[in-house]
């Protein structure tokens, strides 16, 4: 059997979460990780393809490591990305119905309804940028 072992250090993710990684090696949940937790997992095989997600979306690409080679890695929140879709959504509506509702000056609704059509845009891209690398996996290095 070998034996991986996973960390998520607190001084690597710029804040503090409460979240929990789900780990999936090979299709399969085999771990959950919390900040600042170190989990070692037993594997069969040498060759193993890893992934983890996170509820809202949050996913990393899938890794394929050589287990005789690779013995620790991190897996890390992407601090890159800083704003989740649903706050763009989130304050895209209320401009938009309060614009057509309440104004009524024929330009203002048309502003308001390219601001949010741009929020609504935004928040897709960013739906995006989090399903593919909201979440980073990477081998550990020797000090």
């Amino acid at each position: 059997m070998n034996k991986l072992i996973v960390k998520r250090p607190k001084d690597r993710e710029r804040l503090y979460s409460e979240s929990t990684f789900k780990i999936y090696i090979n299709g399969k949940l085999v771990e959950k990780i919390k900040q600042n937790e170190i989990k070692e997992i037993e594997i069969a095989e040498s060759a193993i393809e890893i992934q983890a997600k996170l509820r809202g979306g949050y996913k990393s690409q899938k890794k394929t490591f050589d287990i005789t080679k690779t013995k620790e890695i991190y897996i890390l929140l992407n601090t890159k990305i800083e704003i989740h879709p649903l706050l763009f959504l989130s304050s895209a509506f209320p401009i938009f119905v309060f614009a057509m509702n309440h104004e009524r000056y024929q330009s203002i609704k048309v502003i308001a309804f390219i601001l949010t059509l741009f929020l609504i845009i935004r928040a897709v891209i960013q739906f995006y940028r989090i399903n593919k690398t909201g979440i980073l996996i990477e081998e550990a290095t020797e000090n």
